[in-house]
């Protein structure tokens, strides 16, 4: 039996919120449209208005018959309400890279990049650092006195402060002198 405080404890990495934050705005937004249509067909039925909407758009339709038209209608409808369920249920992908150790705890890229860069600053002669993260690699960009060991020095601090990860990225420099 594995419990919470267990060495064999299973984490869930932090995800991105996908397409469904955005799909869950639109709806909210059709819903709020929805309930002032609503709201105010009730007013006309407490008597506190005069005409209602639904009651008037009904008459102003009329009769609707089965048309080729109402079934293109239907298959654009239905279509939609597939890509919308799609979109709901695709996984979205990891934000986090587990930190090493079972503590569950991970960092999101762009923290690495500012954990790296802030390392790269660290290094005499490093004038400024500006650092990307990818899958594979973490590339710091850097502006230095001159010296020509201080990528090198770059490179290795970086590796070391990023050896708290699970599966630390490879460590690519890119440098340029000083301004003048």
């Amino acid at each position: 039996m594995s419990g919470a405080g267990t060495e064999d404890a299973r984490f869930v990495p932090p995800r991105s919120a996908g397409p469904s934050r955005a799909l869950g705005l639109l709806f909210s937004l059709i819903l709020l449209g929805l309930a002032v249509v609503l709201v105010h067909d009730a007013l006309v039925g407490a008597g506190a208005l005069r005409t209602g909407w639904i009651a008037s758009t009904a008459h102003a339709v009329g009769t609707v018959h089965p048309t080729a038209a109402v079934a293109v209608i239907g298959g654009v409808v239905l279509l939609l309400g597939l890509v919308l369920v799609v979109a709901a249920l695709t996984p979205t992908r990891s934000v986090g890279r587990p930190l090493a150790g079972d503590g569950g705890l991970y960092l999101r890229d762009d923290d690495i990049a500012r954990l790296a860069s802030e390392t790269a600053r660290s290094v005499p002669g490093v004038l400024e650092a500006v650092s990307t993260v990818t899958r594979r690699r973490v590339t710091v960009a850097i502006r230095t006195t001159g010296a020509d060991e201080t990528a090198d020095q770059v490179a290795e601090r970086v590796t070391a402060r990023l050896g708290v990860l699970a599966q630390p990225p490879a460590v690519a420099t890119r440098t340029r002198g000083a301004r003048r």
